[in-house]
C-alpha cells in the first residue's frame, strides 16, 4: 500500500494531462467518468509531493543501497513494467512523462508497447504491473460496481475492498430494486 501511495505521489498528474491534452483534459479525484453523479463534488486530486513519496518508498524498506539511483530491497531493484498498446501516441506520451517523475523517486519504469491484440489479452487477463487503459462506465450508480467490486466484470487489477463491496453494493442494488 506504501509503494502505491508513493508512485501516486510521486506523480504531478496536473502537468502530464496539461503537457498532453492541453486544456481539453482534467485530473480525476479517482477513476470515475465525469457522467457519473460521484464525480460531482469530489475532493482535488492530490498534488506531486516528492518528499512523502521518498518517505513513503523508505518506510517500505526500499532504498538506494549501491547509489544508482533506482531503490533496492534485500537486491532487488524497484522496476515495474508499465504496459501500453503501440497503437496510441497518447499513451506513449503519457508513458514517457510517468517514467521520467517515478525515475526522480528513483523507481526504474520499463515502458512495454504491445501490439493491440497481445496488450488486449494481457490486460483483461491482469497479467501487468501497471496499465494504461481506459473504460466506459454506465451513468448511473450501477456503474460502479462495474470496476470497483470485487466480481465487477472491468475489474481487470482485482481490486477488492470488502467495506467498499458491502457499502456499494448493498446501497446501489438495494436502492435500484426498491
Amino acid at each position: 500500500m506504501r509503494v502505491r501511495r508513493a508512485i501516486t505521489r510521486g506523480l504531478d498528474r496536473r502537468l502530464m494531462v496539461q503537457a498532453v491534452f492541453g486544456t481539453y483534459g482534467e485530473v480525476p479525484y479517482g477513476p470515475v467518468s465525469p457522467l457519473l453523479w460521484i464525480r460531482h463534488r469530489s475532493p482535488k486530486p492530490a498534488l506531486q509531493n516528492l518528499a512523502e513519496s521518498r518517505r513513503l518508498l523508505a518506510a517500505a524498506g526500499w532504498n538506494d543501497s549501491d547509489g544508482d539511483g533506482v531503490l533496492d530491497q534485500n537486491g532487488r531493484p524497484l522496476t515495474l513494467e508499465l504496459s501500453l498498446p503501440n497503437t496510441s501516441g497518447i499513451r506513449r506520451q503519457m508513458a514517457l512523462l510517468v517514467q521520467e517523475q517515478l525515475r526522480q523517486i528513483g523507481v526504474r519504469l520499463e515502458l512495454q508497447s504491445l501490439e493491440f491484440p497481445v496488450w488486449a489479452e494481457r490486460h483483461a487477463a491482469g497479467n501487468f504491473d501497471i496499465d494504461f487503459t481506459s473504460t466506459v462506465q454506465d451513468p448511473s450508480p450501477a456503474g460502479l460496481t462495474q470496476a470497483w467490486t470485487c466480481h465487477g466484470g472491468s475489474n481487470v487489477a482485482k481490486w477488492c475492498y470488502q467495506p467498499f463491496e458491502d457499502l456499494v453494493v448493498k446501497d446501489i442494488f438495494l436502492t435500484e430494486t426498491a
